[in-house]
């Protein structure tokens, strides 16, 4: 979690929807947050 908020510069509520929507995989959140 405190990994995708640093290195996505998001916040950490955005950081949970993210895991909620791309699943546990750290590569498929940042993929995620990449395209929004």
């Amino acid at each position: 979690m405190a990994y995708i908020v640093k290195t996505a510069k998001v916040t950490r509520q955005r950081a949970i929807e993210a895991i909620r929507e791309a699943g546990p995989s750290r590569e498929k959140v940042m993929d995620y947050l990449a395209k929004k």
